[in-house]
């Protein structure tokens, strides 16, 4: 019964009825993986919305990134394992940029990528 009223409405209903929301947090696509991160962390969220464009004024939807796609972009990133092996030997981290540096955009386009294979 709970089921049938529910499904007349849509999520553009609720939107309506409850005034358009203003995102807290989002990600532009050229911040870094670790930006991300560091984002999700301080907010105990799993996701943001990347948001791009030419100006900070005028920025568009791009798309959602996840702290699982983040997840698998740095555990399939090439150079990976010789990075932590580099630090594991050595103590330090190498002067190599690392996978934390890469942009939100190249997450987001080896999702897209990776779905279609």
């Amino acid at each position: 019964m709970k089921t049938r009223a529910l499904e007349k409405y849509t999520v553009r209903d609720v939107l309506e009825y409850r005034g358009h929301p203003q995102l807290q947090h989002t990600v532009d696509e050229c911040d870094t993986v670790e930006d991300a991160l560091e984002l999700m962390y301080a907010h105990d969220v799993v996701s943001l919305p990347v948001l791009g464009g030419s100006n900070s004024d005028d920025q568009a939807f791009v798309d959602i990134v996840s702290v699982y796609d983040l997840r698998d972009y740095i555990t399939n990133s090439q150079g990976l394992e010789e990075e932590v092996d580099f630090q594991m030997l050595s103590g330090r981290a190498s002067s190599k940029p690392t996978v934390l540096e890469d942009t939100v955009a190249q997450v987001v386009r080896s999702r897209k990528h990776a779905s279609q294979e």
